[in-house]
């Protein structure tokens, strides 16, 4: 089965073996008619777009004219997950070799889809676990991939921005331009790749709070925003490594470690229910509004309105020179890059009339 790294550029590590069973060429050596089966056995691979690593322990594969089928083969992801296969590779009397294949998971059942880390893909990384379908179509040396699928437990994002963020758009496909042979003095503009190989992805994903993300603002310092939420998301990686996402994140749970590096000072704060990552494009380009807040501290109050304490009662007076519960919200919004930041105070125990 390693021959298969040759002809498919987003495979490798492949492993295992294939017979035939009946196979029959018949008809001109132009345009040979193929039948019968094949059984293949401990086949595993590697899908390099997705550093993920699958196994398929034994299949049969019907042989056609246009058609290597596949179909009801079982796929096994690291942790024995199972997904199954409809369609295979595609042909056209053994010539223009391709790909036309879908594995699905069992309905609700997780699926390990992707295992990147910064080094693979430096702006958006991580685990992800889900339940849904992938399908591979196009030749091989220009497949596509389309996910659509609702994250599980054990889903880990990460999205770093600002000082991680990349200076130059990312490219995905390297490849070296080599320039025209000249006479002394003649220019000429340099030859471009007649193909440009690599792998179209899209992905429709429903987020779920089992999914936990991260928004890595400065990583140096821990300035990390972390959440679990809801939201229906598009992600589009072509393969000239431009990288776009649709969609809203409404966040149900989270925490934001807040950082001045010049003065080394750093605050957890609570993340509220509610807020909002919102993308319509460029993945740096998000617009947020959140909100938020940190909790646990007391102090007086008396020190804010001592001015208008004289008309109060005695035991109000006294409720204000005690210690009470303050909470220091911070609101979010406008840029991911550069969100605008407001801050505030409230003291969510005060009697109504130190409130007032």
């Amino acid at each position: 089965a390693k021959i298969l790294n040759y002809f498919v550029a987003e495979v490798s590590n492949v492993q295992g073996s294939a017979s035939g069973e009946n196979i029959r060429l018949t008809g001109l050596p132009s345009k040979p008619e193929i039948s019968g089966n094949a059984t293949v056995r401990n086949v595993s691979f590697k899908l390099n777009a997705l550093q993920v690593t699958y196994r398929i322990p034994d299949a049969n594969v019907k042989l056609g004219n246009r058609l290597f089928d596949g179909s009801n083969a079982i796929v096994l992801d690291r942790f024995g997950n199972r997904a199954i296969v409809t369609g295979g590779i595609t042909h056209d009397y053994l010539k223009n070799f391709g790909l036309d294949v879908t594995i699905a998971t069992q309905r609700n059942r997780p699926f390990l889809g992707l295992e990147t880390t910064a080094k693979n893909n430096p702006i958006f990384y991580g685990t992800a676990i889900g339940t849904g379908y992938v399908r591979f179509t196009g030749s091989f040396q220009q497949p596509s991939l389309y996910v659509n699928a609702s994250t599980m437990r054990g889903t880990h994002m990460y999205l770093p921005i600002t000082s991680s963020a990349p200076t130059k758009d990312v490219r995905f496909i390297n490849f070296d331009i080599a320039s025209k042979k000249t006479e002394p003095g003649e220019l000429k503009p340099p030859l471009l790749p007649t193909e440009l190989r690599g792998l179209n992805m899209d992905y429709d994903l429903e987020i779920t709070p089992d999914a936990e993300m991260e928004v890595i603002f400065d990583k140096a310092w821990g300035d990390v925003l972390r959440g679990a939420g809801r939201g229906d998301l598009k992600v589009h990686i072509d393969r000239w490594g431009g990288f776009t996402m649709e969609g809203t994140y409404i966040v149900e749970r989270g925490d934001y470690l807040f950082t001045l590096m010049n003065i080394g000072f750093n605050k957890a704060f609570i993340v509220e229910p509610g807020g909002t990552v919102k993308w319509s494009g460029s993945p740096y380009d998000a617009t947020i509004d959140i909100t938020a807040t940190y909790k646990d501290l007391h102090t007086s109050v008396f020190n804010f309105i001592a001015e208008y304490t004289e008309l109060l009662p005695e035991d109000e007076k006294n409720l204000a020179r005690s210690s009470t519960p303050v909470n220091l919200e911070m609101n979010m919004k406008g840029s991911l890059l550069k969100p605008d930041i407001e801050c505030d105070i409230s003291f969510p125990t005060l009697s109504s009339g130190l409130k007032s």
